[in-house]
């Protein structure tokens, strides 16, 4: 009985309830399952992460039909030398991405993929968790009511002086640009939900 309760614990660990922001005509939030992803090597203790969405087409395909949200990761790793050939999406097996990816442009890099994902599975819902930038902000708008983002509090306030050199500041995502800071603070006052 206990490892059954450890194995159901530890997959509703897996699992996370996403809060969408959406309101039905009750008033009353709407809760809906999600599952987080992570690529490899872009935060703290993604090691273990994902370079390929392919593998995980079928299961996309089944939380769309049981309306589960994916949360992603929004990042593509950092790769100083090389044009980096992770593939994660099926649609276009090699999205390239510009040499010199850093923390700084890491975001608007992992943009196709948002995009991409978006394409191949146009009911999913989609959360882009704690979106920092302006191209993030334009990306999801774009996709239409099934694709919303996260924003965090700390990305309202602070820009890249901020962190830069200043260490209790520094929190991936980092925070970007003046503009970008912008960008959140206007979605936010546009009230934008993903639709029901």
């Amino acid at each position: 009985m206990r490892s059954g309760r450890r194995r159901r614990r530890a997959s509703l660990v897996r699992v996370f309830a996403s809060i969408l922001g959406q309101v039905d005509v009750s008033n009353k939030y709407i809760y809906r399952p999600g599952v987080k992803s992570y690529p490899r090597g872009v935060t703290t203790n993604s090691d273990g992460g994902i370079e390929s969405y392919e593998m995980y087409y079928p299961v996309f395909q089944v939380m769309q039909e049981v309306d589960m949200v994916l949360n992603l990761h929004g990042e593509v790793p950092s790769d100083p030398s090389t044009v980096s050939s992770f593939s994660y999406c099926t649609l276009s097996p090699f999205i390239s991405h510009p040499q010199n990816t850093h923390i700084l442009n890491a975001e608007p890099n992992f943009l196709p993929h948002l995009h991409c994902l978006h394409a191949a599975f146009p009911r999913l819902r989609i959360v882009l968790e704690h979106a920092t930038t302006r191209a993030a902000v334009s990306a999801v708008k774009s996709c239409g009511p099934t694709v919303a983002c996260t924003i965090t509090a700390h990305h309202l306030a602070l820009t890249v002086d901020d962190w830069a050199g200043q260490s209790w500041n520094y929190c991936k995502p980092v925070a970007k640009y003046p503009d970008d800071r912008e960008a959140l603070r206007e979605v936010l006052r546009e009230g934008t939900t993903m639709s029901n």
